[in-house]
């Protein structure tokens, strides 16, 4: 497989000249906001096997104890492992987020979603540059509801998994044939269409090869060209990322 999707630690002391990096600075609200729900879960978890051992509460505390429980269960089936949960958990309290490209060429070379927290180096996600099929921002909401912006928009990245079983299971899904992660934070429409600029601009110097469709926000891969004949309805509008930041985007 050319997708790794376990989290990973990595060593603060490692060579990032074999490494192209893009740093995404989370806002300082969403990582308080983010901090103070997980020490709240924590603290009420603590207080509820104190008072479970002490006789006080039982069946309000067995219960809290009960829910925690089920969020790591499902969180860590989610994830792949406690260890891979615990890991993106930890990334909602980190304001030092980024992408990186690993140096390489060819299938091998990973474009790497992490961020940096107590002095080490977190990886969340690993996909190979030529699996990324779509990059595109939008708010929340469906199109003809977004009026005023309400700072939800936010980027996803489209990749292929290579998982006939998978497409197979979610052939309801808009695109059973991608998974789909999140870059950055939820924030202002401003905010959000700079940081897709930036990060298109960022994966096409790396050798994606991303183009512009007849949606602004929205940038797809293009294929050969014995593919492309096939839907020539995708490639109507051609943009090139190089262009991106001396022409901008309007949603």
């Amino acid at each position: 497989m050319q997708i790794e999707v376990h989290p990973m630690q990595v060593s603060a002391k490692e060579d990032f000249n074999s490494t192209r990096e893009m740093a995404i600075p989370m806002p300082w609200g969403g990582v308080l906001v983010n901090a103070g729900k997980i020490l709240a879960v924590v603290g009420l978890f603590i207080l509820a096997v104190a008072s479970l051992l002490h006789g006080i509460a039982p069946i309000a505390s067995c219960l809290w104890i009960a829910i925690v429980l089920m969020i790591l269960w499902g969180g860590s089936r989610e994830e792949g492992g406690l260890r891979g949960f615990l890991v993106n958990l930890l990334g909602d309290v980190a304001r030092r987020h980024f992408v990186e490209v690993t140096a390489g060429g060819g299938p091998s070379r990973k474009v790497r979603l992490g961020y940096r927290l107590f002095g080490h180096r977190f990886i969340t996600i690993s996909i190979a540059l030529n699996k990324i099929e779509t990059v595109e921002w939008s708010t929340r909401r469906a199109a003809s509801r977004a009026t005023a912006d309400r700072k939800d928009w936010h980027v996803r990245i489209w990749f292929d998994h290579d998982d006939p079983a998978k497409s197979e299971k979610y052939k309801q899904r808009r695109k059973p044939e991608q998974d789909i992660c999140i870059v950055g934070p939820y924030a202002a429409k401003a905010t959000i269409e700079s940081l897709g600029c930036r990060l298109v601009s960022f994966l096409s110097g790396a050798g994606a090869t991303l183009t512009g469709t007849d949606t602004p926000t929205c940038y797809i891969r293009q294929e050969p060209e014995t593919n492309r004949a096939e839907g020539p309805q995708r490639m109507s509008s051609v943009r090139t990322a190089s262009a991106l930041h001396s022409s901008p985007s309007e949603a």
